[in-house]
C-alpha cells in the first residue's frame, strides 16, 4: 500500500501511541512515536510531518507548549501554512 502520509504520535501514554500507530499505519500512513514533548520536538527537528497529533497534558514540555514549539520550527523553515488546531 502507498504511504498517504507521515504523522508523529507525541503522547506520554503507551496504550495512546500504540493504538493510533496501529490504526494510522493499516490505513497506510507513516506514523513515528514520541511519549514526551522533548522526544516529539526532537524528531519534528529531524523532519517535517504531514500531521502532528500531541497529548495537550504531559509531564514537562506539554502538548501547547510543544505546538508552539512546532510552529517556530516551522517559520524557521519558510512554510506558512494555515494550521488548524483542535482539541479532543
Amino acid at each position: 500500500m502507498a504511504k498517504k502520509g507521515s504523522v508523529l504520535v507525541v503522547d506520554d501514554e503507551e496504550i495512546m501511541r500504540e493504538v493510533m500507530e496501529t490504526l494510522l499505519s493499516s490505513e497506510g500512513y507513516r506514523v513515528d512515536l514520541a511519549k514526551t514533548g522533548e522526544e516529539g520536538l526532537e524528531a519534528y527537528g529531524r523532519r517535517a510531518y504531514d500531521i502532528v497529533l500531541l497529548d495537550v497534558s504531559m509531564p514537562g514540555i506539554g502538548g501547547l507548549r510543544a505546538l508552539e514549539e512546532f510552529l517556530k520550527m516551522d517559520s524557521g523553515r519558510g512554510h506558512h501554512h494555515d494550521h488548524g488546531l483542535r482539541y479532543f
